[in-house]
């Protein structure tokens, strides 16, 4: 149940920031194609940067724990980009999030 819930928590911003950014957040916080493109990417670059960090660690420490714990940590970021972000800047750093060990 952990995994599953784990695995939510890892998918959730892959879906939910750029299903939401063409219809409402463009218009709202003025963004132009470039920025937009940026906010979206903004997840997969600090994925980019965890994976070297957090891969390594699963040597030392049982990689479901890091899955759950990275996941739970990813799935509270987005949930507070819904709630605090208000601009490019607060929503491009919304959150870094943890990879899927494998």
């Amino acid at each position: 149940m952990a995994m599953c819930v784990g695995q939510l928590g890892n998918l959730l911003p892959h879906v939910a920031v750029p299903s939401i950014l063409a219809q409402f957040l463009i218009p709202e916080w003025g963004l132009t194609g470039t920025s937009a493109g940026l906010l979206a990417g903004s997840f997969a670059a600090g994925y980019m940067l965890a994976v070297p960090v957090l891969s390594t660690l699963t040597d030392r420490i049982d990689a479901r724990l890091i899955l759950i714990a990275g996941s739970a940590l990813s799935s509270v970021a987005t949930v507070a980009f819904g709630m605090f972000a208000n601009g490019f800047w607060s929503g491009a750093a919304r959150h870094r999030p943890c990879p899927s060990p494998t």
